[in-house]
C-alpha cells in the first residue's frame, strides 16, 4: 500500500514538473511569436520583436487603416528589405516601442511624418540610397541622440528631426542641398552639425547654414543660447523661415549687404524688442516678423519697396513704426504707417493706444489689417474715404465707428473679433448698406451691434446660436 501510495506521489509531482515544463515553453514561444501578412506589393513579417518588411517599389499608402499599426505597441526594431524604394508618409507614426530602424539601400525616400512620434527610438541606419526625407519624418524622436544622414541624402524637409530633445550630433554628407526650415529646432541645446567639407551647396558655421557663395541665410537652429547676432557681411538674402521661433534672440544686427528678408524669416521671435531695417533692404516678405510678441519699436529704411501690410502680423506690442525721410514708397506720422503720399493707412501700432484716433485727411483706403488687435475705443474715418480692407479693425477694442458714404467696399472680417463693438454709424442708406457690404464683415465672437444708416437702423444679431 506505501508502494502504492510512493508511486502515485511520484507521478502526482511528475505531472507538476511536466505542466509547468509545457507552460514555461508556452511562454518562451511566445516571445518568438510569428505573424505575418500582405498587402498590394508588400508583404511583413513579425517575430521576436523585429518586424520585417519586404517586397519591391514604393510601399503603397494606407489611406484608411494601416495593416501595420498592430505593431505599433510591439515592434522594437524595424527592418526593410532590398526592393522597397519608398517609406511611406504616416505608416510607422507612432510606433511606440521602435528602437532601431535598419533601410536597405533601394530606398530613395522618406515620406512625411514617416517615423513621426517614434519616442523610443534610439539608432537608424538610412542605407545609402536615401534622397529626400521629408516633413515631420522623425520629429518627437525624443531618444534620438546621433543622427549620421547618408551621402545620398539631397533634401531635408522641414521639421524633418524637429523636437528631437536628446540629439545632439548631426553627420551631413556632401550631396545635401535643401534644408527646410526648423528641421532640427528644439533639440538639444548642444547640438552640433558636421557637415562633409566636400559639399558644394551649403555651408555651417556654428549651427548656421548658408548658401556655398555664402549671399543667403538658410537656417539658423532656434536651440542657439545667443542673445544677439550679427548677420555676416556679404549676406543678401535671409530665407523665408530661417530664424523661425528663435525665442532666445533679443537683437539681431544686419549687414548693409543684406537686401531681401524672406517671408516668416523671423517669426515668433518672442523676446525681440527693436528691429532696425537698413536702407539696402529692398523687400520684406509676408510674416517676416509676425508674432514677434515683444516687439516694440520698428525702424524702416529708405530701400523697402515691398507690400508691409502683413509683415507685422499678430506683433500686437509695437508701439511704434519709423521710416526714413528718404524713402519713396512709405512714410510714418506719430509712429503709424502709411504709403509715401498718405493716401493709405498701412498700419496703425496695436500697442500705440489712445482713446479716439483721427485718420488723416488724405487717407483714401484703410489696409488690410490696419488696425487690428489696436487698444482704443474709436477711430475718426475722413470723409473721402473709399475702401476699407479686409481684418482692418479685427480683434481691436473699438466701440463706436462712423463710416462715411463715401466708403464702397468693407473687407471680410473688418471687423472679426470685435467683441466691444456697440455701434456703427453709416452716413448712406440702409439700401446702400446692405447693397455695398455683405455679412461677412463681423463673425460669431464680434458683439451684437446697431447699424445707424441716415433713414433707419439694422440691428445686428452676431450670435449663431
Amino acid at each position: 500500500m506505501r508502494k502504492e501510495y510512493e508511486d502515485m506521489k511520484k507521478k502526482i509531482i511528475l505531472f507538476i514538473a511536466l505542466t509547468v515544463l509545457v507552460v514555461a515553453g508556452m511562454a518562451l514561444l511566445a516571445s518568438y511569436v510569428f505573424s505575418g501578412g500582405k498587402y498590394d506589393n508588400i508583404s511583413w513579417e513579425y517575430r521576436n520583436d523585429v518586424l520585417t518588411i519586404k517586397g519591391e517599389g514604393d510601399m503603397p499608402d494606407f489611406y484608411y487603416e494601416c495593416p501595420l499599426d498592430k505593431y505599433a505597441e510591439k515592434a522594437k526594431e524595424l527592418v526593410i528589405e532590398e526592393g522597397i524604394t519608398s517609406v511611406t508618409g504616416d505608416t510607422f507614426y507612432g510606433f511606440n516601442k521602435l528602437e532601431k530602424i535598419t533601410l536597405p539601400d533601394s530606398v530613395n525616400k522618406i515620406g512625411d511624418s514617416a517615423f513621426d512620434c517614434c519616442i523610443s527610438l534610439k539608432e537608424v541606419d538610412f542605407g545609402e540610397g536615401v534622397v529626400s526625407i521629408g516633413r515631420n519624418a522623425f520629429e518627437f524622436c525624443i531618444e534620438l541622440e546621433s543622427v549620421k544622414l547618408p551621402e545620398s541624402l539631397e533634401s531635408l524637409g522641414c521639421v524633418s528631426f524637429s523636437c528631437c530633445e536628446k540629439l545632439k550630433t548631426v553627420h551631413m554628407g556632401s550631396k545635401l542641398k535643401e534644408i527646410g526650415w526648423s528641421a532640427f529646432d528644439d533639440c538639444h541645446e548642444d547640438i552640433r552639425f558636421f557637415l562633409n567639407e566636400e559639399n558644394p551647396f551649403l555651408v555651417c558655421e556654428d549651427g548656421v547654414f548658408f548658401s556655398e557663395d555664402k549671399k543667403t541665410l538658410l537656417y539658423y537652429c532656434n536651440v542657439k543660447k545667443n542673445e544677439t547676432y550679427t548677420i555676416p557681411e556679404g549676406i543678401v538674402k535671409i530665407a523665408p523661415y530661417a530664424f523661425l521661433n528663435s525665442e532666445n534672440l533679443k537683437k539681431v544686427d544686419f549687414p548693409q549687404s543684406i537686401q531681401i528678408i524672406d517671408e516668416m524669416a523671423f517669426c515668433n521671435n518672442s523676446n525681440l524688442h527693436i528691429v532696425t531695417i537698413p536702407d539696402s533692404v529692398t523687400e520684406i516678405g509676408k510674416g517676416a516678423f509676425g508674432g514677434c510678441i515683444n516687439l516694440e519699436r520698428v525702424y524702416i529704411g529708405k530701400g523697402v519697396s515691398s507690400e508691409l501690410e502683413s509683415v507685422f502680423v499678430l506683433s500686437a506690442c509695437i508701439s511704434e513704426i519709423s521710416v526714413s525721410e528718404e524713402n519713396m514708397h512709405f512714410s510714418s506720422v506719430d509712429g503709424v504707417l502709411f504709403n509715401k503720399d498718405k493716401t493709405k493707412l498701412i498700419m496703425y501700432p496695436a500697442a500705440k493706444g489712445g482713446v479716439v484716433y483721427e485718420v488723416p485727411s488724405t487717407v483714401n483706403e484703410i489696409g488690410r489689417g490696419a488696425f487690428s488687435n489696436s487698444n482704443f475705443l474709436g477711430v475718426i474715418l475722413p470723409d473721402n474715404l473709399v475702401s476699407v480692407g479686409e481684418s482692418a479693425f479685427s480683434n481691436s477694442t473699438i466701440e463706436e465707428i462712423n463710416i462715411p458714404a463715401s466708403v464702397t467696399s468693407l473687407g471680410e472680417n473688418a471687423f472679426r473679433d470685435c467683441e466691444s463693438l456697440k455701434k456703427i454709424i453709416y452716413e448712406g442708406t440702409m439700401s446702400e448698406w446692405k447693397k455695398n457690404f455683405s455679412d461677412s464683415y463681423y463673425d460669431s465672437r464680434t458683439a451684437n451691434h446697431t447699424v445707424i444708416c441716415s433713414d433707419g437702423e439694422i440691428n445686428v444679431e452676431t450670435d449663431d446660436e
